[in-house]
Protein backbone atom coordinates (compact mmCIF):
# COMPACT_ATOMS: atom_id res chain seq x y z
CA UNK A 1 0.00 0.00 0.00
CA UNK A 2 1.62 3.35 -0.92
CA UNK A 3 -0.21 7.34 -1.22
CA UNK A 4 -0.05 9.58 -3.91
CA UNK A 5 1.86 12.92 -3.77
CA UNK A 6 -1.19 14.64 -4.30
CA UNK A 7 -4.98 13.85 -3.84
CA UNK A 8 -7.19 11.84 -6.79
CA UNK A 9 -10.48 12.04 -7.45
CA UNK A 10 -12.71 8.23 -6.73
CA UNK A 11 -13.32 6.94 -10.02
CA UNK A 12 -16.55 6.12 -8.49
CA UNK A 13 -18.01 8.64 -5.58
CA UNK A 14 -15.89 11.31 -6.80
CA UNK A 15 -14.38 12.34 -3.45
CA UNK A 16 -10.73 12.90 -2.95
CA UNK A 17 -8.02 10.42 -2.04
CA UNK A 18 -4.56 10.02 -1.50
CA UNK A 19 -4.36 6.28 0.40
CA UNK A 20 -3.76 3.28 -2.44
CA UNK A 21 -5.38 -0.20 -2.95
CA UNK A 22 -3.08 -3.22 -3.82
CA UNK A 23 -5.46 -3.75 -6.57
CA UNK A 24 -7.27 -0.42 -7.67
CA UNK A 25 -5.43 2.90 -8.05
CA UNK A 26 -8.03 5.19 -9.17
CA UNK A 27 -10.46 4.27 -6.65
CA UNK A 28 -10.37 5.67 -3.06
CA UNK A 29 -10.37 3.05 -0.24
CA UNK A 30 -14.11 2.24 0.73
CA UNK A 31 -14.72 2.30 -2.83
CA UNK A 32 -11.77 0.03 -3.84
CA UNK A 33 -12.44 -2.80 -0.51
CA UNK A 34 -16.19 -2.72 -2.17
CA UNK A 35 -15.20 -3.75 -5.67
CA UNK A 36 -12.48 -6.14 -4.74
CA UNK A 37 -15.00 -7.69 -2.16
CA UNK A 38 -17.41 -8.21 -5.14
CA UNK A 39 -14.62 -8.99 -7.56
CA UNK A 40 -13.61 -12.10 -5.90
CA UNK A 41 -17.50 -13.17 -4.67
CA UNK A 42 -18.75 -16.52 -5.58
CA UNK A 43 -22.18 -18.35 -5.36
CA UNK A 44 -23.18 -21.51 -6.90
CA UNK A 45 -24.71 -21.19 -10.31
CA UNK A 46 -25.34 -24.84 -10.60
CA UNK A 47 -28.18 -25.74 -12.64
CA UNK A 48 -28.12 -22.45 -14.11
CA UNK A 49 -28.19 -21.18 -17.68
CA UNK A 50 -26.23 -17.77 -19.28
CA UNK A 51 -25.96 -16.98 -22.22
CA UNK A 52 -22.96 -14.63 -23.24
CA UNK A 53 -22.22 -12.58 -26.14
CA UNK A 54 -18.52 -11.87 -27.01
CA UNK A 55 -17.07 -14.93 -24.98
CA UNK A 56 -14.28 -14.92 -26.93
CA UNK A 57 -11.95 -12.80 -25.81
CA UNK A 58 -11.79 -9.65 -22.80
CA UNK A 59 -15.08 -9.06 -20.58
CA UNK A 60 -16.48 -11.85 -22.19
CA UNK A 61 -14.35 -14.44 -21.83
CA UNK A 62 -13.74 -13.67 -18.44
CA UNK A 63 -17.48 -13.88 -17.41
CA UNK A 64 -17.78 -17.00 -18.89
CA UNK A 65 -14.81 -18.59 -17.33
CA UNK A 66 -16.46 -17.28 -13.74
CA UNK A 67 -19.65 -18.91 -14.73
CA UNK A 68 -18.55 -22.12 -15.16
CA UNK A 69 -16.65 -22.11 -12.56
CA UNK A 70 -19.63 -21.58 -10.50
CA UNK A 71 -21.35 -24.15 -11.95
CA UNK A 72 -23.14 -22.55 -14.56
CA UNK A 73 -24.04 -23.78 -17.98
CA UNK A 74 -23.08 -21.05 -20.70
CA UNK A 75 -23.50 -20.61 -24.50
CA UNK A 76 -21.28 -18.25 -25.32
CA UNK A 77 -21.47 -16.46 -28.68
CA UNK A 78 -18.57 -15.32 -30.86
CA UNK A 79 -17.58 -14.59 -34.86
CA UNK A 80 -14.77 -17.15 -34.17
CA UNK A 81 -16.36 -20.40 -32.90
CA UNK A 82 -13.16 -22.71 -33.04
CA UNK A 83 -11.05 -19.71 -32.43
CA UNK A 84 -12.97 -19.55 -29.14
CA UNK A 85 -13.27 -23.64 -28.41
CA UNK A 86 -9.22 -23.51 -28.59
CA UNK A 87 -9.14 -20.67 -25.91
CA UNK A 88 -11.22 -22.25 -23.62
CA UNK A 89 -9.24 -25.61 -24.10
CA UNK A 90 -6.28 -23.96 -22.50
CA UNK A 91 -7.60 -23.29 -18.94
CA UNK A 92 -7.33 -24.65 -16.04
CA UNK A 93 -10.23 -26.75 -15.16
CA UNK A 94 -11.52 -27.30 -18.38
CA UNK A 95 -12.10 -30.76 -18.06
CA UNK A 96 -14.64 -30.09 -14.95
CA UNK A 97 -16.71 -27.91 -16.53
CA UNK A 98 -15.90 -27.81 -20.06
CA UNK A 99 -18.64 -30.17 -21.12
CA UNK A 100 -21.46 -26.97 -19.73
CA UNK A 101 -19.61 -24.84 -22.30
CA UNK A 102 -21.55 -24.46 -25.29
CA UNK A 103 -20.09 -22.49 -28.23
CA UNK A 104 -22.19 -20.83 -30.47
CA UNK A 105 -21.21 -18.58 -34.09
CA UNK A 106 -22.93 -16.11 -34.40
CA UNK A 107 -22.41 -12.62 -35.41
CA UNK A 108 -24.54 -9.91 -33.97
CA UNK A 109 -24.24 -7.35 -37.12
CA UNK A 110 -26.61 -10.27 -38.76
CA UNK A 111 -30.18 -9.60 -37.48
CA UNK A 112 -31.70 -12.73 -39.06
CA UNK A 113 -28.85 -15.06 -37.53
CA UNK A 114 -29.26 -13.08 -34.11
CA UNK A 115 -33.50 -13.79 -34.54
CA UNK A 116 -32.59 -17.64 -35.52
CA UNK A 117 -30.40 -18.21 -32.10
CA UNK A 118 -33.56 -16.52 -30.08
CA UNK A 119 -35.80 -18.43 -31.78
CA UNK A 120 -33.47 -21.90 -30.69
CA UNK A 121 -31.88 -20.77 -27.27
Amino acid sequence: RGETFKLQSCYVCKCRFSQLHHFYDRLCPPCAQLNYAKRMQTADLRGMTAVVTGSRVKIGFHVCLKLLRMGATVIGTTRFPRDMGERFKQEQGFDEWGHRLHVVGLDLRDIGAVERFGEVA
